[in-house]
């Protein structure tokens, strides 16, 4: 469970990050697109609520909350999910740099020349 709290609180915080780069994102538009800046700004403001959720709430509730933000905000949803996902990349490049090709498994080779 405690564990769990970990994680919990780690994905919490990359949320919050998330929010403060869309919310920076959005002012750029302020004083010239107005409307955009505003969406983006809700945006943002869900992202926080759903961080203070993933800290707060058990994972029932958070599939709930995470389902309702996907409802309300699905490009936001799906750029984050991007972000996510271009993240957890990065990461395993960085994991796998560390990785020798002596640690790697072997796979057997297969002839192609072979009846």
């Amino acid at each position: 469970m405690s564990k769990l709290d970990d994680q919990k609180g780690t994905a919490a915080n990359f949320v919050e990050q998330l929010a403060q780069t869309v919310q920076k994102s959005g002012e750029q538009f302020e004083g010239q697109q107005d409307w955009i800046a505003s969406a983006i700004g809700r945006g943002a403001a869900e992202l926080n609520t759903l961080a203070g959720s993933l800290r707060d709430k058990d994972l029932g509730e958070l599939t709930r909350e995470v389902q309702s933000f996907a409802r309300r905000q699905p490009a936001l949803f799906i750029g984050a999910t991007l972000v996510a996902g271009f993240a957890v990349a990065r990461l395993g490049k960085i994991v796998a740099s560390d990785v020798s090709r002596e640690d790697l498994p072997t796979v057997p080779e297969v002839g192609h020349d072979q009846h």
